[in-house]
């Protein structure tokens, strides 16, 4: 049983996802967000970790970086450090198989729109975080057939 769905059982889904959730809420308030705006917002994390099966400590992570990007604190030279980081790190975790998963992890974000579209305009797609995230769940999915 899946991270997601342990948590879908024990807790009805988004609730191991409300620390991160909070956070993300808390950075929107302070961009000058209304209450409202801010809660909207930050309910885009539990969603999107329910559809990946993230678990909590990848949802914490992924919340953090979407927190970043709410601040308005991203620049191109972040974005260039963490795309360095990110072939890095898939380099050293999935060796020789780091091409595949990359291409693999594109596909699965080209899949879902609203993903990339949010990814894109925040800069997160190349985020170390949301890229290990993602490229995990890549991986299940060819392992399930579900990418070719």
């Amino acid at each position: 049983m899946s991270d997601a769905d342990t948590a879908a059982t024990l807790y009805g889904g988004t609730e191991i996802y409300q620390s991160a959730t909070r956070a993300l809420e808390q950075a929107h308030l302070a961009t000058l967000a209304t209450p409202e705006q801010a809660k909207a917002s930050a309910q885009e994390l539990p969603q999107l970790a329910q559809r990946y099966g993230l678990n909590a400590t990848e949802a914490e992570a992924f919340g953090d970086a979407m927190a970043t990007a709410a601040r308005g604190k991203v620049t191109e030279e972040q974005v260039q450090g963490w795309t360095t980081r990110s072939e890095e790190h898939l380099r050293q975790e999935y060796g020789d198989s780091a091409g595949q998963v990359l291409a693999d992890t594109r596909k699965l974000i080209q899949s879902d729109a609203k993903l990339l579209a949010k990814l894109k305009s925040t800069g997160l797609g190349s985020h170390p975080s949301v890229v290990a995230a993602l490229a995990r769940r890549a991986v299940e999915a060819r392992k399930a057939g579900k990418l070719k």
